[in-house]
């Protein structure tokens, strides 16, 4: 199966409300890697945001109120991780992972607004990768500069930031990467960033990659998420060769079904019809294993549905947002096609 990454400016993780929302979404798009920026964590949270996971995360943390980037992997990917370099101001996270046959370099960044912090931050980060020692680099973050005029509509001309846009491309020189979503869109005008009027937009969000992963890039896309005004850009590497499909794992009880009102309901009438149904057997050993199957065999099924519905309408929503999103792009003027934008975002 593809490895399937994601990079997304979140805007902030440090609501719990807004941090859940999200874990959940990643996990019904089953990404493998996610890249996330802006995440406003703090070491102290650690083990409590790992925990909300279910799988591992690395940091490289800003404060409460600025700046975080964060590495999450799927928790059941089979991976080894090698080695990790933090920035101390969580701007970047080097994180060299074994998956499968391959050797990654993965490279999250946030890059700072100011010019000449950005031609500074992207030199560091020539000489931070080049400890990397694969020629499997995938860099991805906001950039907070777009790269080409194609990448921008309204506002400054791109030219005001030729110096850092040439820092971006010794970058990609020195280490043999290319903007993946541009080689497979060469004439295309998608965004990922916009102001709040709609005015100025900016394709900010990129994946960098080593030229030789192209060839196995089944697809660089924009996608669409309802709470960020950047828009999460994702990328598919096929294997080196193919990889022996997982059976089924474990059951596992979910007890935030408890909270639901419409299972607690349907489950107490499912433990009383069963104690009914096996009250004849002799032996309470084999009652008690009777009792837990049928409420096993319940909870997986409401459980399964539930998921399938939620799924559904997430699904839903980002299509029709992604669908808005694109014509938004080609034609930014259009007042009401922005307003159909801001309500599906309200509704969800």
């Amino acid at each position: 199966m593809d490895l399937n990454a994601v990079s997304f400016n979140a805007r902030g993780l440090y609501k719990s409300i807004k941090r859940r929302k999200l874990f959940r979404w990643l996990h019904l798009k089953k990404f493998d890697v996610i890249f996330l920026q802006e995440t406003y964590s703090d070491a102290s949270l650690e083990a409590f945001w790992r925990a909300e996971w279910g799988g591992e995360i690395f940091f490289a943390h800003g404060s409460k109120h600025s700046r975080g980037v964060m590495i999450l992997f799927r928790p059941s990917l089979c991976k080894e991780v090698t080695n990790v370099t933090r920035d101390k101001n969580g701007r970047f996270l080097v994180v060299n992972t074994t998956i499968g046959k391959d050797e990654f370099c993965f490279v999250n960044i946030y890059a700072p607004n100011d010019q000449t912090q950005q031609i500074a931050f992207f030199r560091k980060m020539t000489d931070s990768i080049r400890e990397c020692q694969t020629d499997r680099v995938l860099i991805g973050g906001d950039f907070n500069c777009p790269l080409s005029a194609l990448d921008k509509f309204g506002g400054k001309d791109v030219q005001v930031k030729k110096n850092v846009i040439k820092t971006v491309e010794d970058l990609c020189n020195n280490y043999d990467l290319v903007d993946s979503w541009r080689k497979q869109h060469p004439h295309e005008t998608r965004y990922t960033w916009k102001n709040c009027s709609g005015k100025i937009r900016c394709r900010l969000d990129f994946w960098l990659i080593s030229k030789q992963l192209l060839d196995r890039v089944s697809k660089t896309d924009i996608g669409a998420y309802y709470d960020s005004d950047h828009s999460p850009v994702i990328i598919s590497i096929k294997p080196e060769e193919t990889q022996e499909k997982r059976g089924p794992g474990y059951w596992k009880f979910n007890n935030s079904l408890l909270e639901n009102e419409e299972f607690v309901t349907k489950m107490s009438f499912i433990i009383k019809h069963a104690c009914e149904k096996h009250k004849g057997t002799a032996d309470k050993r084999l009652y008690w294993e009777m009792l837990k199957m049928e409420i096993r065999m319940f909870a997986i099924r409401f459980a399964k549905r539930k998921a399938n519905a939620e799924r559904n309408t997430e699904q839903n929503l980002s299509q029709k947002l992604d669908e808005i999103n694109s014509r938004i792009d080609a034609f930014p003027e259009n007042i009401s096609l922005a307003n159909k934008a801001k309500k599906l975002k309200i509704e969800n």
